[in-house]
């Protein structure tokens, strides 16, 4: 008892531990991990860019978080990613914008791909005809029984097989079918009724019904959903919203709302921090990409169909098509447009962003109301 109870103790303080140990920002002693001093990298902002592209989920993430503390709280290290100009594969801020967009950009895509994948179009039963295919050897298969022969049809034992036969091949081939009975002569009704009702009670007959069977089982499983031991199997729409939006197996929202917070705020910042005029060319890019990724999730939530284990799913309540995390997402994108419009309302004209693209702006961000 008392080793079960210190095993179960150092698990938790293991897991507490490990937490916040995770939970630390990437910083030392106040200062970004990659700055430059007492010996560490030579080259910031290449070690960030590195960290940025990373294929590792650990390090990505971290260089994300990294880059968007730098975006709101160094002055210095966003004055040098304004002035590195000559870096190889173009300058710092345009492969950092690059990188950024193409991690909201995944969002849109990730959402294409599901509605492709659900759409009737790309079904087989929709796919057209031209496909080529191997010559017949042989002629097509014949559909009539094939102990409708007379000759076999002798005694009722023969005419029995037929019936059943002919029966259970209509209720396979349409098992929508209203009344599958209704393809077997009357004979075979007959002897049919009358082998039912001798092996079966009326009772017996009604509890195996196709209809009855189907609502039994259909009962049975809704009220194993309701039930504490049904959550684990529900697929519940906040649940899926948010695999779909954010990717699977792991969810990319920490790294999205990263780029979002560091594209704003190096845009914002560059005002009077960029003296080349870098981050000025990219902002219309930038807003575009904002409002294109709320307006996309917020019709794939709107289409999205609730999965049938879902049963706590209300679409009455006002919180059935939501999704914390996505909540949490199209909230930033909507924050982050929001500054960006009001930053660089002076500044449209010049950026080349057009009427129809600022109006269309305004209203996803809130500040215009739409007509």
């Amino acid at each position: 008892m008392s080793s079960g109870f210190l095993l179960i103790s150092l698990w938790e303080l293991s897991n507490i531990t490990f937490s916040s140990y995770l939970a630390q920002p990437p910083l030392k002693r106040g200062e970004p991990l990659t700055d430059n001093f007492k010996g560490r990298s030579s080259d910031p902002n290449g070690s960030l860019l590195n960290g940025l592209k990373s294929q590792k989920e650990v390090t990505k993430t971290f260089a994300f978080w990294e880059l968007s503390y730098i975006s709101q709280h160094s002055e210095a290290r966003r004055r040098l990613i304004f002035s590195e100009l000559d870096r190889a594969g173009g300058s710092t801020w345009t492969q950092i914008a690059t990188v950024c967009l193409k991690v909201i950009g995944d969002i849109n895509i990730r959402v294409s791909n599901v509605e492709k994948s659900t759409s009737p179009s790309t079904s087989p039963d929709h796919l057209g005809n031209g496909i080529a295919t191997l010559p017949r050897l042989s002629g097509p298969l014949k559909d009539e029984n094939i102990l409708s022969n007379p000759a076999l049809m002798r005694n009722t034992s023969a005419m029995l097989a037929s019936s059943i036969g002919s029966f259970a091949k209509n209720a396979g081939q349409s098992p929508n079918a209203k009344t599958p009975l209704s393809s077997l002569s009357p004979q075979a009704k007959k002897y049919f009724n009358a082998a039912r009702n001798k092996m079966l009670t009326p009772e017996q007959q009604k509890l195996i019904s196709s209809d009855n069977a189907k609502s039994s089982i259909n009962t049975y499983l809704v009220q194993i959903l309701h039930s504490p031991v049904g959550i684990p199997f529900r697929q519940t729409f906040g649940r899926r919203l948010c695999t779909k939006v954010l990717g699977t197996p792991y969810s990319e929202l920490s790294v999205v709302l990263n780029a979002v917070d560091s594209l704003t705020g190096l845009a914002v910042s560059s005002l009077q921090e960029d003296k080349y005029g870098m981050v000025s060319k990219d902002v219309p890019q930038i807003i575009n990409q904002y409002v294109i990724t709320i307006n996309t999730i917020n019709s794939f939530s709107s289409a999205l169909v609730p999965h049938w284990t879902d049963v706590t799913f209300d679409a009455k309540a006002g919180q059935g098509r939501r999704s914390k995390e996505v909540d949490v997402l199209v909230e930033r994108l909507r924050l982050g447009l929001a500054e960006l419009l009001t930053i660089f309302s002076d500044h449209f004209v010049s950026l080349g962003l057009s009427r129809i693209e600022l109006k269309r702006a305004r209203q996803t961000a809130g500040l215009d109301a739409p007509k």
